[in-house]
């Protein structure tokens, strides 16, 4: 066998040894970069909420700056709300700092979106009277907030004093039934009337959607039956026509 022919094979093979060495090297590299970013991300972290170096209760005057700012701008999706504010229960921010925050955080409950307030005032262990959820729901009613309205009356066990039966109606007019079913979940008198009043051709089919999650008889609704056969018997009819022609 000449000797050209064994070197191409150990000249291939030292090429590939090399590319190998040169991959896991650039993998080694980046893995090493990762875990310095993420060892960097991590000692922020602890410094931003922590109290040495940035002065007393800095980690929770940021944390509520924080929430504050994310709050006012509604492009902020709700949940990244609730996830810094599940952040803040859980982090380490030194002692008593509710206390040494309050008037910061009494202030900044005005600015927080209705449908978190709750959740805000039990972090941030605000004192609030009930009557300043009763406001807020009314206030969020009289600008047609429906949904914030909704919420904040579940939140504050504040059925008796609102029209819940009208609530339920507006908020499946703007097909917010997420909500309504809020409302249903605590009040379970209000099932039937509600399903009842929207046992109309509008509405029958969320009408059937209600009655089946609440497990309630259908024969105890005759008038969403009948239209729910009709509504049937017409899909019936214009499948046999479509597939005639």
């Amino acid at each position: 066998m000449s000797s050209g022919s064994v070197s191409a094979p150990l000249g291939e093979s030292k090429e590939a040894l090399n590319r190998e060495r040169e991959t896991r090297h650039t993998r080694d590299l980046r893995q090493g970069q990762e875990l310095e970013e993420q060892a960097e991300a991590e000692s922020s972290e602890k410094l931003i909420f922590s109290e040495s170096g940035l002065g007393e209760h800095f980690g929770a005057r940021f944390a509520l700056g924080l929430i504050e700012a994310c709050s006012v701008n509604f492009q902020v999706p709700p949940n990244v709300i609730r996830a810094l504010l599940s952040h803040v229960e859980t982090a380490e921010l030194g002692n008593d700092w509710h206390e040494a925050i309050k008037s910061q955080s009494s202030k900044a409950l005005q600015s927080i979106r209705t449908e978190m307030v709750h959740e805000f005032v039990r972090v941030f262990k605000v004192q609030v009277p009930q009557e300043y959820f009763y406001e807020l729901a009314q206030a969020e009613l009289s600008s047609a907030r429906y949904a914030e309205a909704a919420i904040c009356i579940v939140n504050s066990k504040l059925f008796e004093r609102f029209d819940c039966h009208e609530l339920c109606l507006n908020l499946i007019d703007i097909s917010r039934t997420h909500e309504c079913k809020l409302l249903l979940n605590e009040l379970e008198s209000l099932r039937r009337p509600v399903i009842e009043t929207l046992s109309t051709p509008k509405h029958a089919k969320t009408a059937s959607k209600l009655l089946l999650d609440y497990k309630l008889d259908p024969q105890s609704f005759p008038s969403l039956m009948t239209i729910v056969a009709r509504n049937s018997s017409i899909f019936f009819i214009n499948r046999v026509l479509k597939n005639e022609d």
